[in-house]
């Protein structure tokens, strides 16, 4: 199913490089809070063993599906809420959230726990692979 716009967490980024088992998400405009730019690359840098191109290789592919980076800093009162509120997310998730929930766009994530996290936002959990 085609989405128009949604926010993308690290698993959903990460489901587009195929590097968890997940679908990745079709959808029209990806935006992701500029936090998630740093796990993605701690991620990536696991990943590929530490090798800078890879990683290169890989954030400028992501640079081609993500249409806008949210900074985080415009959403704090949001981000605090959701650290503090449910201190097991890590701050990433918390900063997905808070972009869902302030521009009002479904989160994508594969991460079935943020469903539910604030009865304001619309959360798509993606499927595995099949």
């Amino acid at each position: 199913m085609r989405i128009d716009r949604a926010v993308l967490d690290l698993s959903a980024l990460a489901s587009w490089l195929g590097i968890v088992p997940l679908e990745p998400p079709d959808v029209g405009t990806a935006i992701a809070a500029d936090a998630t730019l740093l796990d993605l690359t701690d991620l990536l840098r696991a990943y590929h063993e530490h090798r800078a191109v890879d990683v290169q290789a890989d954030l400028l592919a992501i640079s081609f599906v993500v249409d806008r980076w949210e900074p985080i800093s415009r959403y704090a009162t949001d981000l605090v809420d959701f650290s503090c509120r449910h201190s097991a997310l890590g701050i990433a998730d918390a900063a997905s959230l808070s972009v869902a929930k302030a521009t009002r766009l479904p989160l994508i994530t594969g991460v079935a726990e943020l469903a539910g996290a604030d009865p304001d936002i619309a959360v798509i959990v993606l499927p595995r692979r099949r």
